[in-house]
């Protein structure tokens, strides 16, 4: 996939589509600086790609600087506001910095746009364990289970939540 993103990067060095898709390569690689620098070349030859400021901001966010991230998915959200994966992405940001509340109202945005996001559930779910609304935490780690039984950390999270209101036996 590398070889067909160079090549193509060579025919068309102004290419942003192709940066990006280069710094999705790097993501995928766990190779965030590379990413971030591919992204951030996407974004310099094209000011108002949304989906490259998002990807940036999962990068930094991956890269362990969530308040970087918080700073590209709200770029991504200034030029696309129903942006899935920049509301998702942030409120992971929010989360990751202890910040419930600013999560919680990113992934409501996130499931009123896409009731059937899965990361959005999982990290609606999250938000409320930390706030301690386990009753809450539990509805939305159950719809995470409806909507993807295989996907763990749902389990894991409605266990949790269990755990939370008392109930161990169900919790395990």
């Amino acid at each position: 996939a590398f070889e067909d993103i160079d090549n193509s990067l060579r025919l068309d060095p102004q290419f942003a589509l192709a940066h990006n898709t280069r710094g999705n390569l790097f993501l995928d690689r766990r190779e965030y600086d590379r990413a971030i620098a591919s992204y951030s070349e996407a974004i310099s030859l094209d000011p108002k790609y949304a989906v490259a400021y998002a990807n940036r901001g999962t990068a930094y966010v991956s890269n362990r600087n969530p308040q970087r991230g918080i700073e590209d998915f709200s770029s991504a959200l200034r030029l696309d506001p129903r942006n899935i994966n920049a509301l998702v992405g942030r409120g992971g940001a929010y989360e990751t910095l202890n910040q419930p509340d600013r999560a919680l109202s990113d992934f409501n945005e996130a499931l009123r746009y896409d009731r059937v996001n899965v990361n959005a559930y999982l990290g609606r779910g999250r938000a409320n364990l930390l706030r301690r609304d386990f009753v809450s935490a539990y509805s939305d780690f159950s719809d995470a289970v409806r909507l993807d039984p295989r996907r763990a950390t749902a389990r894991e999270g409605r266990g949790l939540a269990n755990e939370g209101l008392g109930r161990r036996q169900e919790a395990i």
